[in-house]
């Protein structure tokens, strides 16, 4: 039976559609579907929880308008009234208006404002409505309205004049004609007429307000906010009715200012209600009726998961009229949200885990940690439990636990080494089940050679692989490093001392094993030390003694004896240099002596910068040589024919003579040691007689000989 209805129920709405649409009506209704106390088009409802429905409808209102909106809404068609809808024009005082008056709202917010712009007729029209006469009373027409009051020129001006009022006015014909609202016209009375807030305790009525007088406008209730309730007449019920608001006659653009605001047209009438319920399928009308009640169908106390819709229809049994509301219903699904498939991490000492939850519907989280995030991130030190309470759009909430297992981290111990430079030293680690060297090795214990000291990390993991890491110290102590006495060089025969440093123990190649050995080697020899220091690195070094032969000196004369002046010449031999007395260091000595000399010599072998010497001396006898003398008579043409000095001239260096006659006269000269004089000048022998002769020599080593004498001459 209920089923029938139902689908009586949507013949009649398409019945009623197609005549509304081919007037061209267009009713308003209005009907909200309520879930747990909220309007809504879907809600979420918990799985176990209570669904409370309730609806909120009315097919009364063919317009309700209250444009707070700031623009004129639903249900007018055309304005030639260009209306604004922030309207500077309600003044504090009651007896004047300057341009410094404040704005006002209206009765109720918003309101519309007609004056400000240019226009000379101006009128509100409303689109068309279907009037149907029926048994529960008449359609109304309810507003608010005000004339501006300032007698200020523009925009606040105030309809001063009789004609300059508004109408109400209806049409019948789509606005071809218009009828004014019939009846007496009233104006609204009550104590708070002119004083705001508004609240009229006696509407005004009619169809036409005719303005007053400039001065009256301030205590008149025509100039302030009040409401307006007019029926409407019995001639304006049709399928295609309008209503305007009209001010046909004004002062001038701009002025004599309106405004409307909370416009309804409403037509009472008794509405039927349905409730339907669709789920899988499945149609079902479960409430229903004609009084306040059926819009409160009974609650839900226990509804199957899914997605369920609700549908509440509104009929206005009058007009034909209706409009229905759908409310979707999903019940949660509890298992949409798990945390980790139900799987416990497992993680080591100092490792975090993230804990992450699975399920799109849950919009927030709360875990046992604090976190609001989907996932959150924790380091327990030892295991521990976590919840997480995910709540989804709805409100529905879900609990889950799940333990974080912690595995300790190895105990790692190492043991370091001590090495010599160029050795292997031996690390090890222990406490894991496998070991990662940063040289590379794999196993507990490494060798390594370190050219300086290293410090090596391992990384060692548990079974479960847990992973720690520590530091192990390669100690490289430097060889010890040795002083030694340099290479050296000595003359046969002699010894040195040689020693060695930087360590605390030695042994010599002589098999000594004291800092410092005497050596006293007959040729060139190399020592090499062992040498061991305090930590025990061992090093070697060695020098080299080299033995120059000691020289045997000898000195070769050329002449025993030699004149006095003349060249001596000495050689020495047995050396590679060589140091005369005389300061010469030549092997060959050139001397000029002038007396008996006993000459010395130092002769030298020298190796590396050392000297070994012999000295040994010759002595250079020196005679006179040079003695002259002098013929004293000559015979020309006898026996003794030559005159010429007699002598040694051989070490001479300038020789000279000349014989003279008594007169002075130069008869013969020469520079020739064996040159003479034949008793001839000019070829001719001079005559018997005594001759002057004058000598002068040089010797060797420039001693000057001078004489002058007397020879005769004999023929």
């Amino acid at each position: 039976m209920e089923k029938m209805r139902y689908q009586g129920f949507k013949i009649l709405m398409v019945i009623c559609l197609t005549s509304v649409f081919a007037f061209s009506a267009k009713p308003q209704f209005y009907l909200d579907i309520y879930a747990n106390g909220v309007p809504t088009d879907s809600i979420h409802v918990c799985y176990g929880s209570v669904l409370d429905l309730n609806a909120i409808g009315s097919a009364t209102f063919l317009m309700n308008n209250s444009f707070n909106n700031q623009q004129l809404g639903v249900g007018w068609s055309s304005t030639a009234a260009n209306p604004v809808f922030n309207n500077p024009c309600q003044c504090i005082s009651t007896t004047s208006c300057s341009s410094g008056c404040i704005g006002a709202a209206g009765p109720n917010g918003t309101f519309a404002w007609v004056g400000t712009t240019n226009s000379n007729t101006r009128t509100l029209e409303t689109n068309s409505y279907q009037l149907l006469q029926f048994s529960m009373g008449g359609c109304n027409v309810e507003w608010w309205m005000m004339y501006g009051k300032c007698p200020d020129q523009g925009s606040c001006e105030n309809p001063d004049a009789p004609d300059e009022g508004v109408y109400l006015q209806y049409s019948v014909n789509n606005g071809a004609t218009w009828t004014n609202f019939p009846g007496s016209n009233v104006n609204p009375i009550g104590n708070t007429s002119v004083t705001g807030p508004f609240n009229t305790t006696s509407y005004g009525t009619g169809g036409y307000w005719a303005p007053v007088d400039d001065g009256l406008q301030f205590s008149h209730p025509l100039y302030h906010w009040n409401k307006y309730k007019s029926p409407v007449p019995s001639q304006a019920y049709s399928n295609n009715t309008k209503f305007r608001f009209a001010q046909l006659v004004t002062s001038l653009q701009g002025w004599d200012a309106w405004g409307i605001d909370e416009v309804q047209i409403s037509c009472p009438t008794q509405p039927f209600v349905e409730w339907h319920h669709l789920f899988n399928g499945n149609d079902t009308t479960f409430w229903g009726g004609m009084d306040t009640s059926a819009f409160n169908p009974p609650p839900f106390n226990t509804l199957q998961m899914g997605t369920h819709y609700f549908i509440v229809s509104l009929v206005d049994l009058n007009t034909g009229n209706s409009k229905s509301d759908t409310l979707i219903v999903t019940i949660s699904d509890p298992n949409a949200i798990i945390t980790n498939s139900g799987i416990n991490p497992e993680v080591c000492v100092g490792v975090p885990a993230t804990l992450n939850t699975i399920g799109v519907n849950a919009v927030s989280y709360l875990w046992s940690n604090g976190a609001t995030t989907q996932s959150t991130t924790v380091n327990p030190s030892t295991t521990t439990v976590y919840t997480v309470i995910g709540t989804d759009i709805y409100g529905c909430k879900l609990y889950d636990t799940l333990s974080v297992i912690v595995h300790p981290l190895p105990v790692i111990q190492t043991t370091p080494d001590e090495i010599c430079i160029g050795d292997t030293a031996h690390l090890s680690a222990s406490g894991g089940a496998t070991y990662a060297w940063s040289n590379g090795g794999t196993t507990a214990t490494v060798g390594v050679i370190p050219s300086v000291t290293t410090t090596y990390q391992v990384i060692v993991k548990t079974d479960k692989n847990c992973a720690d890491s520590s530091q192990v110290v390669a100690t490289v102590n430097p060889l010890p490093t040795i002083t030694l006495t340099p290479n050296s060089t000595i003359c046969n025969g002699e010894s040195i001392t040689i020693t060695a440093g930087g360590g605390t123990q030695y042994l010599w190649s002589t098999t000594d094993n004291t800092p410092s050995i005497t050596v006293s080697p007959a040729a060139l020899t190399t020592y090499g030390v062992h040498v061991t220091d305090a930590e025990g690195c061992e090093n070697d070094a060695s020098m080299d003694v080299d033995v120059i032969p000691n020289p045997v000196a000898t000195i070769t004369v050329d002449l025993d004896t030699i004149c006095k002046g003349e060249q001596a010449i000495l050689t020495a031999q047995g050396g590679t240099s060589y140091s005369w007395s005389d300061g010469s260091t030549s092997s060959v000595l050139k001397a000029y002596p002038v007396a008996t000399t006993t000459y010395s010599v130092l002769v030298i072998n020298t190796l590396n910068g050392v000297t070994c010497s012999d000295t040994i001396s010759a002595t250079q006898f020196v005679k006179i040589c040079n003695m002259i003398y002098f013929p004293t008579a000559i015979v020309p043409t006898g026996y003794n024919r030559e005159f010429k000095p007699m002598g040694e001239f051989s070490k001479t260096s300038s020789y000279y003579w000349a014989i003279y006659n008594r007169w002075g006269e130069k008869l013969f000269e020469t520079t020739d040691t064996d040159a003479y004089w034949d008793g001839k000048y000019k070829g001719e022998l001079v005559p018997t007689g005594v001759y002057v002769f004058y000598f002068k020599m040089v010797n060797s080593i420039n001693e000057i000989y001078e004489k002058t004498g007397t020879v005769t001459v004999v023929n």
